[in-house]
């Protein structure tokens, strides 16, 4: 059940990241891959790290 929680919250906030951010990064030229790598992934990696931890901590409160 790790990664199905992992996962969930992880796309939650990448999802949640402005659609204005994306927008000004395609306005300035940038590929798709930019955009994720360089805007979007530090703007979620909050909520990435968050998600991990609590995946994490979910499996080792069921031991």
């Amino acid at each position: 059940m790790i990664i199905p929680t992992i996962a969930s919250l992880a796309e939650d906030s990448v999802a949640a990241v402005p659609r204005a951010l994306r927008d000004g990064a395609y306005g300035l030229g940038s590929s798709k891959t930019q955009v994720s790598t360089r805007v979007v992934f530090p703007a979620a990696l909050s909520g990435i790290v968050a998600a991990v931890v609590l995946g994490i901590s979910a499996r080792w409160a069921r031991r």
